[in-house]
């Protein structure tokens, strides 16, 4: 899906927050004016203790793992290009059925992401 496919919802403008959070990481920064654009109802939520695992995220925010979006990159074969796949916290993405979607993909190294 391209940018000019996503629904743009009418928003009224909604600027970063300034204080702590115009310090995020510019991803993080740019991630949440994206979705604020495009209307997005929920902003991403920085979490002030480390979270490797989505258990970890959803204690943190006192919710269900499942209420968790976790990200997952793998590294397609045939061109060394980085794949995002985005699933429910409480899911294990299945490589195969990644793979029938865009062809063979491997584990990204720290150092490729």
């Amino acid at each position: 899906m391209t940018d000019a496919a996503l629904p743009q919802a009418p928003r009224p403008e909604a600027p970063l927050p300034e204080g702590p959070a115009a310090e995020r990481p510019e991803g993080f920064r740019r991630v949440s004016q994206a979705l604020a654009e495009r209307g997005h109802p929920h902003a991403p939520r920085w979490l002030d203790v480390p979270a490797r695992t989505c258990a970890e995220a959803a204690q943190a925010l006192g919710v269900a793992t499942g209420q968790i979006a976790k990200s997952v990159i793998f590294r397609r074969l045939a061109d060394e290009c980085a794949v995002l796949v985005v699933a429910s916290g409480d899911r294990r993405v299945d490589t195969a059925k990644v793979a029938a979607q865009v062809g063979p993909v491997g584990r990204a190294a720290a150092a490729f992401v």
